[in-house]
């Protein structure tokens, strides 16, 4: 994606930042990203004829292109036959049959039998497609997150341990008193805006933790980390929290929670920074991971026969 301000601000940089030099880090990004979001703008109105529509925050941004829809604002910053080949949704906007309705950041008022309402306004359609039903993978434990319900030993349920601020993983992979339960981030990971690509780290690190356990116990094997790890690895991925800083303040999404990380109280913040992700980039991440495994393997988990 060509994109500077995605690998620094969104998923960490190995850059040091500290206290001190928090302020000119994020001040450099924001130098970084004004100049691309103007072209973003500025491309908009070229090719919507309606500058009410181009202009007024809906297609055309007010804010840093940082803060949301990544994907989008990068290809509308690509240069000739790229930029008009990925850009055929605002052409659309030109066209006789195609309305865009503001609605304030309100939402659609209600459904009749017609369209949606909003405003006093019934706007006649054939068919509804839904954008909604996104989940912050910043809220709730990945049982929350999948609506299910998921308990470990003695009973323990992950969603009530996180809500109580008690969840923390070695890894991001692997959580005390859920043995055998892997999941594959991307809180306490490394991420990279190709999640598969974080994907294939993530499996491949639990493929082996599986294949080395077993050959431990020369057969299937009961796997689990201890307090002390997940600790441990909780404290790393916090001391890396400040190369992230780029994205306070950022217009409400799925990436801050809809604004409510911003909006953490000052004593709760280390706790979360302890469950962010790893803030020296991803390859940062696999270089932690390969520290650990030239170290012998397994340290800091479990690991028992199978009755």
């Amino acid at each position: 994606m060509h994109s500077r301000w995605s690998y620094s601000a969104l998923v960490g940089s190995p850059r040091p930042v500290t206290m001190e030099s928090i302020q000119e880090y994020v001040g450099e990004l924001h130098k970084i990203d004004y100049p691309r979001s103007e072209r973003v703008r500025k491309r908009c109105e070229e090719i919507v004829k309606d500058q009410a529509n181009a202009r007024r925050g809906i297609l055309g941004t007010w804010y840093g292109a940082e803060s949301r829809e990544l994907a989008l604002t990068c290809l509308c910053d690509l240069d000739g036959a790229s930029a008009r080949d990925s850009m055929t949704h605002l052409p659309s906007f030109n066209e006789s049959n195609v309305t865009l309705v503001d609605t304030k950041g309100k939402g659609v008022e209600k459904l009749t039998a017609s369209g949606p309402e909003f405003d006093g306004n019934v706007y006649d359609v054939d068919a509804i497609i839904w954008g909604t039903g996104f989940v912050s993978p910043f809220g709730g434990s990945p049982a929350g997150r999948a609506g299910v319900q998921v308990y470990g030993r003695d009973g323990i349920s992950l969603e009530a341990r996180n809500n109580a601020g008690d969840l923390s993983t070695l890894h991001g992979a692997i959580s005390p008193d859920f043995p055998n339960m892997f999941w594959l981030g991307p809180l306490q990971t490394g991420v990279s805006p190709n999640f598969v690509f974080t994907l294939d780290i993530m499996s491949s690190h639990v493929a082996r933790l599986i294949r080395e356990s077993e050959k431990k116990v020369g057969g299937k094997a009961i796997i689990e980390p201890t307090a002390r790890a997940v600790e441990d690895w909780g404290m790393e991925i916090a001391m890396g929290a400040l190369g992230l800083a780029g994205m306070d303040g950022c217009t409400p999404g799925y990436l801050n929670m809809e604004g409510m990380v911003d909006q953490i109280p000052p004593e709760m913040r280390m706790a979360a920074a302890r469950k962010g992700i790893w803030g020296g980039g991803v390859e940062g991440f696999c270089d932690a991971l390969e520290s650990w495994w030239a170290k012998g393997g397994l340290e800091g988990l479990e690991v028992a026969a199978a009755a």
